[in-house]
């Protein structure tokens, strides 16, 4: 193999390695933004919780925008 050839592939993996680099550095960037502004709840058995039925979650044909999309109080049965 030519010196050059070896030069491009040695190189290439430079540039790929910074770049994957400066896309986590970034990624984690965003994402303590974004958490930065949330609310971790943390449920134990047995505790009473609000479902928050989201228009992806019905039938096509069944979803109305006026009909109330929370519904009563639910006990958890499991914790993952």
């Amino acid at each position: 193999m030519s010196i050059i050839a070896e030069h491009m592939i040695n190189n290439g993996t430079d540039v790929r390695n910074k770049v994957k680099k400066k896309l986590k550095k970034s990624t984690a960037k965003y994402k303590a933004a974004a958490n930065k502004h949330r609310r971790f709840k943390s449920f134990k058995v047995g505790d009473k919780v609000m479902v928050h039925l989201r228009k992806e979650r019905f039938h096509v044909g069944e979803y109305n925008k006026l009909e109330q999309q929370k519904i009563g109080s639910f006990s958890c049965l499991a914790k993952d």
